[in-house]
């Protein structure tokens, strides 16, 4: 039992496994390497004990490829959402990838040329969520996106949420919210057990 009439449940879902690459720029809109396509499959078993009603993703193939296995198995289509994309911080590929992701987290206005700043990021996917949230009340919701994104709507709600959180969000990884209406909460109550769980099985 995992929502109640008075709240809309939403699991922020971040991609399974990647393998990135300057290939994929400027847009870096990579696939599920061969792991990441194994945990889709198992996370289907995860996703299934959730209650699931709607699936909602980020249009970008990482993405809809983490929840194709689960939207498949339960008929449940994965609606593609532009509002769900991973931050958009960077346009080229960036040899000192964590130095300028710890710079956007110093500083949620820091943007380069043609690029998405955290505080834009974040207000966007919360807006996102909201709407989500809003238009399925009371019913429990995957919204898949990547981990800059997630770690945004996060700290939203805790801000002491920062860079080192970021870092150690693994590749897949689930986050619990509550919609009531009006704000969303994190339930806490609810941890995944993170890929290596998924390889255990």
């Amino acid at each position: 039992e995992h929502t109640s009439p008075m709240t809309t449940t939403i699991f922020l879902l971040r991609h399974a496994h990647t393998t990135a690459s300057p290939h994929y720029a400027p847009d870096f809109n990579w696939p599920l390497d061969r792991l990441g396509q194994t945990q889709a499959g198992q996370l289907v078993t995860v996703l299934g004990d959730l209650g699931i009603e709607g699936i909602y993703s980020s249009p970008q193939t990482r993405a809809m490829e983490t929840t194709a296995p689960y939207a498949e198995a339960t008929g449940i289509p994965a609606q593609a959402v532009d509002g769900l994309a991973e931050c958009a911080f960077n346009r080229v590929w960036a040899v000192d990838f964590l130095d300028l992701v710890r710079r956007h987290w110093s500083d949620f206005d820091y943007s380069m040329p043609n690029c998405e700043s955290h505080r834009m990021c974040q207000s966007r996917f919360l807006r996102t969520l909201h709407e989500i949230a809003g238009a399925n009340f009371g019913k429990a919701l995957i919204c898949c996106s990547g981990g800059q994104a997630i770690s945004l709507a996060l700290q939203s709600i805790d801000p002491s949420v920062g860079y080192e959180d970021w870092a150690n969000i693994s590749a897949p990884d689930i986050y619990k919210l509550d919609w009531d209406g009006e704000r969303l909460g994190w339930d806490r109550s609810y941890v995944f057990g993170g890929p290596e769980s998924l390889l255990s099985d």
